[in-house]
This record gives C-alpha cells, sequence and structure tokens, in this order.
C-alpha cells in the first residue's frame, strides 16, 4: 500500500484539516482532508480496510484522491489554501466528492470564490551594463570599417544584442583620440590617448539605435574616464565610465584619477540620476558593518587598497554598490579571475546613489558573454524609461531667386563672378575630395546669391491683404447665385426650395409680438398670456 504522511499545521486550535501528501504514484497531488483518526501521526501505511474505510480507493489518472469531509474555505483575514480551489462547503456524509479543483499548474490558486489574482504588469526598465574588452584594436589596421570578418566592434555588437543590453560602458578600448562608429545595433563612442601614444587605457560606450535621440554626445573625456548624459521619464542619467587604475599603479595615479572622478560626481546636480560603471580594479570586500551605507548583505572576498579608496569616496558621496545587495549565486557575483591564483572577484561593478536604489531592480555578471576577454559582462536592471531630446531646428539658408535666371545679363556676370571664386579656391593648398566638394558648393552659393538675390517669401495672409478688393465681388456674386435658385426653384415648382433660397438671401426673420393690455391696464408681452 501507498504511504500517506501527514503534515500537522503550526495551529492545532483551528479546523480539523491536514494535508495529506500521497506518494508511490505516478504523479504527487495534494488536498485537504479531516483527518481525526490520523491526529499524531506523521506517517501510515493503510490495509485494505483502512482503504475502504476512508475512501481512498478512488483514483483518477493514477492519482489517489482522499475523501474531504466538511471542507471550508478560508474566512476573511485567514489565508488562502495553496493548490486546491473550492467554490462549495462539503457535506459531512463520507463519500462526497463534489470538489471543483483548480489545476496544480494553474497561475490563479485564491480560493476566495468570485476573487481573482491581479495580474502584475512589467515596468519598463533600461538594461545598462559595464564590460572590460581588453582591446576594440585590430590586429592588422586600426581603421575598424576596413576590416570585414575580424571587426571587434561586430562581435561586442553581436553580445550586447544577444543579452538584450541597451547601453554598455567598455573599458580597455586603447582606440586612439575620440571617435564614434556605428554597427548593425549598437553606434560606438570611445575616447583614448593621442595617437603618438601608446595604445593602452581607453574608455568608450556602446549605445543602442534606439537610444540615440535620446543622449547627449560624451563629455569629460579622458583615457579613464567618459560621462554620458541620458534623457528619461525620471529626469537626466548621468552614466560615467570608469577604468581605474590597477593595484600596482604608483600613488601619485591613483590619487589623480580619484581626484578627477569626485571632481565629475561633485558637479552633477544632486536631483539628477548617476551611475558609475566600470572596471574599478578593486575589491570592496564584504564587510557591511563597517560600511553599512555603501555596502549590502551579499558581498563577496576582502577589501584591498584600491577598495578602501572606492569605498571611501562612495561612503562621502552617498554612493552604493549595487553588486552587493543581490542575492546572486557565486558565479553571478564575480567577473574576473586571477590568473595565478586562479580565484575569481568582483572588480567590474555599478555604483549608483543610496536613494536610486529602489530602482535597480538586479545587477549580476554574465559569463556566457564572450569577445575574448578575461572579464566577464556585468549587467543591471535600472527601472527608467528614456526620452526623447528636443533639439532646436537649424536654420537654414537663405534660397536664390532663380526666377532672374530668364535675364542672360544676370546670367552673364555669374558665370563670370564663379570664375574668379573657382580661381580663387585652387589657388589654395591641395585638399582632399570632400574639401574640396565643400569650397566648390560654397562658391557656387555664394556666388548665386550675390548674383541673383535672396527668393522673397510669399505672404501667407494674401487673402487679408485683398479683402476689401475682394469683398464687392463676393457679395455680388453671391446674391446671384441665391436669385437664380430661387427663380429655379419657383420655375419647377419646388416650393420649399424656394422659400429656403428666400430665407437665406433675406436672412433670420425675427418674430415681433405687438403688447395687449390688460383690465388693469398693464402691458402683456407674453403670446401665451395674450392667447389665455
Amino acid at each position: 500500500m501507498p504511504n500517506v504522511s501527514l503534515c500537522d499545521p503550526v495551529d492545532h486550535t483551528r479546523e480539523e484539516e491536514r494535508e495529506v501528501l500521497v506518494t508511490g504514484q505516478p504523479r504527487i497531488s495534494t488536498y485537504f482532508a479531516q483527518a481525526a483518526p490520523w491526529r499524531g501521526h506523521s506517517s501510515l501505511t493503510f490495509t485494505g480496510e483502512e482503504v475502504g474505510r476512508y475512501g481512498l480507493s478512488s483514483t483518477v489518472g493514477g492519482i489517489i484522491l482522499i475523501l474531504l469531509v466538511s471542507y471550508r474555505p478560508p474566512q476573511a483575514g485567514q489565508p488562502p489554501a495553496r493548490k486546491v480551489l473550492t467554490r462549495h462547503n462539503l457535506p459531512a456524509s463520507e463519500g462526497a466528492w463534489s470538489l471543483e479543483l483548480a489545476s496544480l499548474t494553474s497561475g490563479s490558486l485564491n480560493c476566495v470564490p468570485g476573487k481573482q489574482m491581479k495580474k502584475k504588469t512589467k515596468s519598463p526598465a533600461l538594461r545598462l551594463a559595464s564590460w572590460n574588452v581588453r582591446t576594440m584594436r585590430s590586429r592588422l589596421t586600426d581603421d575598424l570599417q576596413a576590416m570585414d570578418d575580424a571587426r571587434k566592434t561586430a562581435v561586442i555588437d553581436h553580445e550586447l544584442n544577444r543579452l538584450n543590453i541597451d547601453i554598455a560602458a567598455l573599458q580597455e578600448t586603447r582606440l586612439p583620440e575620440r571617435g564614434s562608429l556605428k554597427e548593425k545595433h549598437f553606434t560606438f563612442f570611445w575616447q583614448g590617448k593621442g595617437t603618438e601614444d601608446v595604445r593602452e587605457h581607453g574608455v568608450g560606450f556602446a549605445v543602442r539605435h534606439t537610444l540615440l535621440p535620446m543622449i547627449e554626445p560624451p563629455t569629460d573625456d579622458t583615457e579613464r574616464i567618459l560621462k554620458l548624459r541620458l534623457s528619461s521619464m525620471q529626469g537626466s542619467v548621468n552614466l560615467v565610465c570608469v577604468y581605474a587604475p590597477t593595484l600596482q599603479a604608483s600613488v601619485e595615479v591613483k590619487d589623480q584619477f580619484y581626484e578627477s572622478l569626485d571632481a565629475i560626481v561633485n558637479n552633477i546636480p544632486e536631483v539628477e540620476h548617476i551611475y558609475l560603471l566600470g572596471d574599478f580594479n578593486a575589491r570592496v570586500g564584504a564587510d557591511r558593518e563597517s560600511w553599512p551605507t555603501v555596502l549590502g548583505h551579499h558581498g563577496i572576498g576582502k577589501m584591498n587598497e584600491n577598495g578602501q579608496r572606492l569605498l571611501e569616496l562612495c561612503c562621502y558621496r552617498k554612493l552604493c554598490v549595487t553588486n552587493t545587495y543581490f542575492q546572486n549565486k557565486a558565479c553571478h557575483k564575480v567577473s574576473w579571475r586571477h590568473p595565478r591564483s586562479k580565484h575569481w572577484h568582483q572588480l567590474d561593478m555599478i555604483i549608483t546613489k543610496h536613494d536610486s536604489l529602489n530602482n535597480v531592480c538586479n545587477t549580476r555578471s554574465y559569463q556566457s558573454a564572450d569577445c575574448d576577454t578575461d572579464h566577464s559582462l556585468v549587467a543591471t536592471r535600472v527601472k527608467l524609461t528614456p526620452k526623447k531630446l528636443h533639439h532646436s531646428k537649424r536654420k537654414g539658408q537663405p534660397r536664390i531667386n532663380i526666377s532672374k535666371t530668364a535675364y542672360r545679363e544676370k546670367n552673364i556676370e555669374f558665370n563670370e563672378q564663379l570664375e574668379k571664386n573657382l580661381n580663387t579656391a585652387h589657388r589654395k593648398a591641395e585638399q582632399n575630395a570632400q574639401d574640396s566638394w565643400n569650397s566648390l558648393r560654397n562658391a557656387i552659393y555664394s556666388t548665386a546669391v550675390l548674383t541673383y538675390g535672396k527668393k522673397e517669401r510669399k505672404n501667407n495672409n494674401w487673402f487679408e491683404a485683398r479683402i476689401t478688393e475682394m469683398e464687392p465681388v463676393i457679395d455680388a456674386k453671391r446674391s446671384a447665385l441665391l436669385s437664380d435658385n430661387i427663380q429655379q426653384a419657383s420655375d419647377s415648382g419646388n416650393i420649399r426650395a424656394m422659400y429656403e433660397g428666400i430665407k437665406q438671401a433675406t436672412g433670420k426673420s425675427t418674430k415681433k409680438t405687438a403688447p395687449i393690455k390688460s383690465k388693469t391696464g398693464e402691458a402683456i408681452t407674453d403670446k401665451d398670456k395674450q392667447m389665455g
């Protein structure tokens, strides 16, 4: 016989209800039953007589159905029963099986009659990420557009799109100076050292194409810090890409970096959001007791020197490390493995204001992201709704009055003046194709404006400008049209149309009533009183 485990509730003073879990069958089902004979037993084995007595012989689809006696649905204030939905009170007699059971896999488990659970709607969220890509340079050439199959930005674009990232902060791009590049799904912005300097460090952003109208160009650019401004329904959002010095860097370099980062954070208004995304090369540890306003309950590892510098900055500026506030798997808390000790550490972090922590849904690392780097991608989901920026419309150049091209003298003057301007442009130093085209275009336009002049804008209110001349003509035309319509209706015998035309021509008629004096000599103007 199958074993029946009885789970006694904590409160023994409530209804005689027991949760019976039937095992030993292809499926497991949970029901409620009044189990007075079974009280005090944690596991029972029923004999054939007991099976017949308690009605355990009934099975449906391989599931043993247990007798339910006098089951009452939960009243107001009581917790709803799980996995059971009843709409009727069961009779007290044995063998009563009139139940309406909900499917165990259904989402609605509320047993209160007539009440439905509210569907939770997901709030719009923005997915931000930080990724140390080690390099965005190609091994063959520095021109990213010239590479067809080995372009590093195309690989990063594919991985970010696969993980549904909206904006990613990139570190160690190793690209010179400032630039941008458009891929299939993202547009890349970067800032690095000069062309003659060593190709190291470098930071950048990868922004999804749909968010380009909602951002401002990156500013505060150095090879270690780059700031991007995003417009949202919740206010302006400042995204700062950070690549901090390593533990082996000199003290002067570290001091200079953290002073620059502190100045950027200080210049951001308090009402605006701020998110620091990057490779901080620091271990903040899990000592929440020492840093209660900066760290959460789910930190990892121990703090080092760079971590202390970062925690002091966060404590002073009321920032917090979002990586330590969410209970994730151990592999989702780390982002870099030491090459010699093989220990995993949390170096890539996402930091925000403590007041904005409620907007952060989760922060974790993704080990599946691959672009030939030893760092894992760290992503967060933030409750932000991007908003399109409204840019002022650029004033266009005045148009040329092309109507004067019909005059031969103007055309001869234009050709002579254009030839002089082109000769002056050719005397300058050699230029590339783009500069040559710009100089040719400007020469033609400026010569045409001087020769033919600017086109005057037509008056939009031409009707109002000539209304004094047009009003008599319009009135005469209206009178003639009305008289013709009245005559045609009269000739055809359409009396109704004839009178409508007369009313339209003469205007609305006013009804006049002559006053009548009453017996007392008062004037009566009301028509109803006059008739009465």
